[in-house]
Order: C-alpha cells, then structure tokens, then sequence
C-alpha cells in the first residue's frame, strides 16, 4: 500500500514540476524582448518626429518580413512535398488578410486627421507582422523537437 501512494505522489509531483516548466517557459516568451523590438524603440527614441517614428517602424515591418522569410525556408526544410504546398498556400492566403487588413487600417485610422494616425496605422501593421513571424517561428520550434 504504502509503495502504491509512494508512486501515486511521485507521479503528482513529477507532472507539477512538468506543469511549472511549461508555465515558466511561456511567462519568459511572453516578456521576451526580441532584437527588433529593441531596434524599433531605440530608434523611435531617437527620432520622436511622427516622420521619423514612422521610418523606424517600417523599418520594423522589413526586418519581421526578413524573419517571416528566413522561418518559411527553415520550415520547407523540415516538410514533405505536400506540406511544403500546404504552407505556401497558407502563406498566400495570409499576404491576402494582411493586404486586405492594410487597406482596412489605412482607410479607417491611417486618413484620420492628425500625422499620429499614420503612426497608429503602421504599429498595427507591424504587430501584425510580428505576430506571422513568430507564429512561423513556433511552427518550426515544434518541428524541430
């Protein structure tokens, strides 16, 4: 009896040391600071004109699209013929969304009176961005394990 319990809470404590990792993990993704995010408030720092601000963010964007680019060949890498057709697709219809998504932020927020609009207007598309990008990166994590 006593070798059953002995199991039972060894079993328990391994699967919350389990759960804790898991948990410390996402809590060190989510207050990750990524080198282009450091790069964009460095720059908008520097140049705290509207013009200057939205330079650096679109610096910002290229730099996610470098990175959007870099994880979909790292990840065609790692697919079968099939899969890779499957991500292309993928890919494809997510550059409609974000076309589509764009025209939408530029003709909502972006034409708002007031140079800070345009400014609001690109952070949404560079969020949008990131996020593909890291998406992208957690596809090829997961493939990678």
């Amino acid at each position: 009896m006593k070798k059953v319990f002995i199991k039972v809470v060894l079993s328990l404590f391994i699967i919350f040391l389990f759960g804790l990792s898991c948990y410390a993990d996402d809590v060190k993704l989510q207050n990750y600071k990524y080198s282009i995010d450091e790069e964009l408030s460095r720059c908008s720092s520097a140049n705290f004109m509207t013009v200057g601000m939205n330079l650096c963010i679109q610096k910002g964007i290229d730099s996610w699209n470098k990175e959007i680019d870099r994880y979909l060949l790292k990840i065609k890498s790692k697919l079968s013929t099939q899969d890779i057709e499957n991500l292309e697709k993928s890919q494809q219809a997510w550059l409609t969304y974000y076309k589509k998504e764009e025209m939408f932020i530029n003709g909502a927020i972006g034409i708002k009176s007031g140079d800070i609009h345009t400014t609001i207007a690109l952070d949404e598309l560079y969020e949008l961005t990131k996020q593909r990008a890291l998406k992208l990166r957690g596809y090829y994590i997961e493939l990678s394990e």
